[in-house]
């Protein structure tokens, strides 16, 4: 809220009030500003305490009220209207709906230079005064931001503004008036006349291919691209120099769609960089990993089937003796047992 520092200090409020009110007034006109309507204050004593700085002393608050109250008027709708708080917000108040009215007439300016940049060229729609603008705005009850300032509104906005949101018509980004609209027009004729050259098979719309392709053979990079946004990432860049290295370096459409997909529900915040980050670090990982072979000791299973070896034939006497020494050996077992 502006501060007229040389009225208040002249004021009769300044030098004729008890300090007590001068600070009840200067907290009511505060709360006037940030209550609607602005500059009013409901006339109703438990609340003005309040905002007043005296929170449930509404006795001590009636002591001050009337010098408290100076130059709060009384006005239909029942609450106490401040002169030189309301004036300033009707002030301030203005001065915002000029500033959107200054902007929506900027952007009048150049759709009616993107008009006249036309094949025939169309005639530019006309302007409103302010008090028409304003009007208009109240009666359709349109904010104040979104308000326009040409009387009629053609058929389809969006072409008012090729190439360029409506919300940012007023950014220049560095080029000239009229400059990104007569671009972008150049851009489109080149798009049209790359389609019609294609050959009928290759003539799609752009949710056929990816559109770093369109009216061309896919490259790898964009057939991975299509995958990974048919998985659900649709934040991709086919251009990424970390992206194309992985392909060049053999990674799979498969492995990146898979990864795709994981992002996906693990809902990573970026998953486009994540995505890349995870698999550059997992085929690091099996790169790493090698399968030792399998090297024999003595004693020790050589990982292959050994080969058939006959059993060895006894004769009447080794047999004998074989079976009395594992006679006597189970003895010796059966004794450690018990």
């Amino acid at each position: 809220m502006e501060l007229d520092v040389r009225v208040l200090r002249d004021s009769r409020f300044v030098s004729e009030v008890k300090p007590e009110a001068f600070r009840a007034g200067v907290m009511l006109w505060c709360a006037a500003w940030h209550q609607l309507p602005a500059g009013s204050v409901p006339d109703n004593d438990i609340e003005l305490a309040k905002l007043a700085g005296y929170g449930f002393a509404v006795r001590e608050w009636k002591k001050v009220r009337a010098q408290a109250l100076t130059k709060f008027v009384r006005c239909s709708d029942g609450r106490l209207y401040h002169e030189e708080v309301s004036s300033k917000a009707l002030a301030a108040w203005r001065s915002r709906l000029e500033h959107f009215y200054e902007r929506a007439k900027d952007r009048l300016r150049k759709a009616n230079k993107a008009r006249s940049l036309e094949t025939p060229p169309r005639p530019p729609l006309p302007e409103l005064t302010f008090e028409q603008w304003n009007e208009r705005r109240i009666a359709g009850a349109v904010p104040m931001e979104k308000a326009e300032a040409f009387a009629g509104i053609p058929p389809n906005s969006a072409e008012q503004f090729p190439g360029i949101p409506p919300e940012n018509a007023l950014k220049g980004e560095g080029e000239g008036e009229g400059e990104g609209t007569e671009r972008e027009k150049e851009r489109r004729k080149e798009a049209k006349k790359h389609a019609q050259a294609a050959p009928p098979a290759q003539r799609a719309t752009d949710s056929d291919q990816p559109p770093e392709v369109n009216g061309h053979s896919p490259t790898k990079a964009g057939a991975v691209c299509k995958s990974m946004r048919k998985a659900g990432l649709q934040q991709t860049n086919p251009g990424d120099p970390r992206f194309l290295a992985l392909i060049e370096q053999g990674a799979s459409e498969e492995e990146f769609v898979g990864i795709a997909q994981e992002a996906i529900a693990k809902r990573i915040n970026a998953p486009w960089a994540w995505v890349l980050k995870v698999l550059q670090e997992r085929r690091a990982e099996a790169a790493a990993i090698t399968l030792a072979k399998p090297v024999s000791k003595q004693n020790e299973p050589s990982g292959r089937l050994p080969e058939y070896v006959a059993p060895k034939q006894f004769t009447p006497e080794e047999q004998a003796a074989s079976d009395a020494a594992r006679i006597a050996a189970m003895k010796r077992l059966g004794r450690v047992a018990s």
